[in-house]
């Protein structure tokens, strides 16, 4: 089969695009060292690679400048559930505040999973509080008081008179 993509120059240096790197030796801008970014692609005509960093900055860097770290062949970040909902029942959990969604950005792809859903925080857009949160409150608390009286029913049925 034909290579899935183009193979790197040695003026790439050891980068891929897609990999995860950090910035390193950088003499004008040495704040930047040790920052984390993407490499998203090498412009060969000026012998260097775009990368994105956390705060949403592009940098045009040397490739001696950046250090590979993760997705050295590429990667793919899939995040997967199984709900099997349908496009009316996932909007309709969205309306009852009970999923969100955002975009996602260069730190949510260069950062573990446990940091990943602290990024979240505030970033989720759900449906404003409305008709239907507010029935599917209803819902719940209906659910929960009949929960409670059948247990107690079922503690009642428990007891046995000797």
């Amino acid at each position: 089969p034909p290579p899935r993509a183009p193979r790197r120059g040695e003026a790439q240096g050891a980068v891929g695009g897609g990999q995860i790197v950090r910035l390193v030796g950088l003499q004008a801008a040495p704040e930047l060292n040790g920052e984390v970014g993407v490499a998203l692609r090498f412009e060969p005509s000026n012998g260097r690679w775009l990368v994105r960093l956390r705060s949403g900055d592009g940098k045009k860097l040397k490739p001696a400048n950046l250090e590979g770290l993760e997705g050295a062949t590429g990667r793919v970040l899939c995040f997967w559930g199984d709900a099997r909902w349908t496009r009316t029942q996932l909007l309709g959990e969205i309306a009852k505040r009970d999923w969100g969604l955002c975009h996602a950005n260069v730190s949510d792809l260069t950062c573990g999973p446990a940091e990943r859903w602290g990024n979240l925080d505030g970033r989720l857009a759900v449906a404003p509080e409305g008709e239907m949160t507010e029935s599917y409150a209803r819902e719940m608390e209906v659910a929960r008081t009949t929960m409670q009286m059948h247990s107690a029913e079922v503690e009642e049925d428990d007891e046995v008179d000797i």
